[in-house]
This record gives C-alpha cells, sequence and structure tokens, in this order.
C-alpha cells in the first residue's frame, strides 16, 4: 500500500467530516513507518493521530497543518531517497 497521498486523504476525509477515515489514515501511516523503521515519520503521525483523538470534533487547525505538512515532507523525503 502507498502512503503517498495519505495526507491528500486525510484533509478530503477532514473535509466531508469523516472523522474516522482521518484518524485510521493517521494511525495506517504510524504503524507501517514504525514497522519500518522510519522513526521521525511514525512519531509525526503518533502526533497527528493524537491531535485527531484529542478533539474528534474541532482539531487544533494549525497543529493539524503543521503535523499534516511535516508528514508530507517525510514522505516526499522518504520517496526520494528510496528512488536513487
Amino acid at each position: 500500500m502507498s502512503h503517498a497521498d495519505d495526507m491528500t486523504r486525510l484533509a478530503e476525509s477532514l473535509a466531508a467530516g469523516d472523522h474516522v477515515t482521518a484518524l485510521r489514515l493517521a494511525h495506517t501511516l504510524k504503524g507501517t513507518a514504525a514497522t519500518l523503521g522510519v522513526d521521525y515519520l511514525s512519531a509525526k503521525a503518533a502526533s497527528l493521530e493524537a491531535l485527531l483523538r484529542a478533539s474528534p470534533q474541532a482539531p487544533d487547525g494549525e497543529a493539524l497543518r503543521l503535523e499534516m505538512e511535516a508528514i508530507s515532507l517525510a514522505l516526499e523525503t522518504l520517496a526520494a531517497a528510496l528512488k536513487t
């Protein structure tokens, strides 16, 4: 399973009010990254999951945005590293 578009899918889920899918995406990414030993990405996904769990109806938008941007950058960096 590819996780390259997880943050896009997560944003779409939140915009649609589908908190369950957003939470599942964060949780799955956390576990996959941990399994692969990508500790930074796993920690960022864990932070994102915690934000989503802490306030299911209205997560902190700025904190959420920052975590999602960090995760997107980490995924891009990882993808670039794997291409070489």
